[in-house]
């Protein structure tokens, strides 16, 4: 068995590399990686190619190919963190030492659990370290912090 990055961490790796280039916070999901990875060329302006991509959607399998491969990147670099994935959600690959990345993912989880969804048990942990980064690093004022300090 290979060791190496195979065909889709290598456009994860890809990706990663374009967000760093445009220092933007990282953060790449599943359906970015799915289309970057299987989409169908445009056909070069041939309008019937192009029909047939506008209702391309990928199979189940490549849906797992993908999942997959991030697990398997973010076990090959420890760097990396995954969010999601349960359910409806997109599974979400950042940055764990970008404070940007890590503060994109606490705002993320807390869209989300305004919606009523709630944070998994599991994820309570990247949210107490980023609300710490965010309050000690930034000098941001986050909610949670005040409640926990305040008791």
């Amino acid at each position: 068995m290979s060791k190496g990055l195979g065909r889709i961490e290598r456009v994860i790796q890809k990706q990663i590399e374009d967000d760093q280039k445009r220092e933007m916070p990282v953060k790449i999901g599943s359906w970015r990686v799915i289309h970057d990875t299987f989409h169908p060329p445009d056909g070069n302006g041939d309008p019937e190619i192009y029909r047939a991509n506008l209702r391309w959607s990928p199979t189940r399998a490549q849906k797992l190919t993908v999942v997959r491969a991030m697990h398997s990147f973010v076990r090959k670099f420890s760097e990396f963190g995954l969010l999601g994935g349960k359910g409806r959600h997109r599974l979400i690959l950042y940055d764990r030492t970008d404070r940007w990345s890590v503060a994109w993912v606490l705002a993320d989880l807390h869209k989300r659990t305004r919606r009523g969804g709630g944070v998994p048990l599991r994820h309570q942990r990247v949210i107490d370290i980023a609300e710490t980064l965010i309050s000690t690093e930034l000098g941001w004022i986050v909610p949670g912090i005040i409640d926990k300090h305040a008791a």
